[in-house]
């Protein structure tokens, strides 16, 4: 198991604020928390993301995809959340507009497990077939 944070960042605690900061206020400080094995899965077409993104490089690169789609970023909003003892479930709606200027507004449901303190596991949940059809929008 690598547990490798570089930084000194405080632990995970709540999924609503990692996600919040994540998707919006600090990524910088939600990227720190990830584990050095972190898997985030994410269903859908590879060309938007889909698919297992495994160790913290690779994640790191889908948010970055994330950013490419959607400049602006997407504003996290009507969070509910079910803590657990070595996670979370998180309900969220994700907005924003995407490279070409369509509004996206999707639903969204994450499992954060963690360890140690850090995210080492996401399991992403969305409507895709609405994601990919505002996504291949902006391609023509």
């Amino acid at each position: 198991m690598t547990n490798s944070s570089a930084t000194t960042a405080k632990p995970f605690v709540s999924g609503a604020d990692y996600l919040r900061d994540l998707f919006g206020l600090n990524p910088g400080d939600a990227l720190s928390l990830l584990d050095g094995d972190v898997e985030w899965i994410v269903p859908g077409d590879a060309a938007f993301g889909g698919g297992a993104h495994r160790g913290r490089e690779a994640v790191v690169s889908f948010f970055a995809l994330v950013l490419e789609l959607f400049p602006g970023g997407l504003l996290i909003d009507e969070l509910r959340e079910w803590p657990g003892a070595k996670g979370c479930v998180v309900e969220a709606v994700l907005s924003g507009s995407t490279a070409a200027g369509r509004y996206y507004c999707n639903a969204y449901a994450f499992v954060i497990e963690t360890r140690d303190g850090l995210v080492w596991r996401v399991r992403e949940y969305a409507d895709t077939s609405y994601a990919e059809a505002i996504l291949r929008a902006d391609e023509t």
